[in-house]
């Protein structure tokens, strides 16, 4: 798969459950609110909220866990409406629910070893550290292992917060320092992450002598249907 959205939705369609896509999709808003940009923040938020509410959506699934926390949490210290008219959910947590019901069938065994990293938002921020293991733990051949800092202690990949953008070299440091390094020093295949903005900086931070790959838990669960 081209991207963790292509394997998001390859897996939906081997499911039982009816989706929909948003036809103008925005931003959460988040990277600008935490960059000071609030109105802007704020449009883009009252943007979504009506375009759901004209969908008449019931349950939320994204596979970013920025979007998440914020619909989830953020929207309403923002002083925005309650979004409580309808469930929110990350993608690993929706995935892991379908193959509790059934609806959801592993065909293929992997036999990869893979470390996973706890995204900040996820972890600290959502308090939901098992539920994208245990998904992991649910694709056959599949050994997972622990990095040394983990679930509500572990590391930042660095782009959080905007830091990305405020301190760039910094952030790239950190993220080859404190979570790529650690990954290659325990001989996994892959670091992988819940986190859509955590897969794309850590690749970023990736040199030319880096084999390790990088994968989105989405294009790891595709693998195994």
């Amino acid at each position: 798969m081209k991207t963790y959205t292509d394997a998001t939705i390859k897996v939906l369609n081997k499911s039982e459950v009816g989706y929909t896509l948003l036809n103008d999709e925005k931003c959460c808003g988040a990277p600008l609110y935490n960059l000071g940009y609030r109105s802007e923040a704020l449009a883009l938020a009252m943007v979504n909220l009506e375009n759901l509410r004209r969908a008449g959506c019931k349950v939320l699934v994204s596979p970013c866990l920025e979007c998440i926390k914020t619909f989830k949490i953020d929207y309403s210290l923002w002083g925005l409406q309650d979004t409580k008219s309808f469930e929110i959910f990350h993608i690993s947590e929706f995935i892991l629910k379908l193959m509790d019901k059934g609806s959801l069938k592993q065909n293929k065994a992997l036999n990869m070893t893979f470390a996973y990293h706890d995204d900040c938002h996820m972890s600290r921020g959502l308090e939901i550290c098992d539920e994208p293991r245990f998904l992991l733990n649910r694709i056959q051949g599949i050994k997972l292992v622990e990095l040394e800092w983990t679930r509500d202690y572990a590391h930042s990949c660095g782009a959080g917060g905007g830091f990305q953008f405020t301190n760039p070299d910094v952030a790239k440091i950190a993220a080859r320092k404190l979570l790529l390094e650690e990954a290659q020093s325990l001989g996994v295949e892959a670091i992988v992450t819940a986190s859509a903005s955590c897969k794309h900086y850590l690749l970023s931070a990736k040199t030319s002598d880096d084999k390790l790959e990088v994968l989105h838990i989405m294009e790891v669960v595709v693998q195994a249907l």
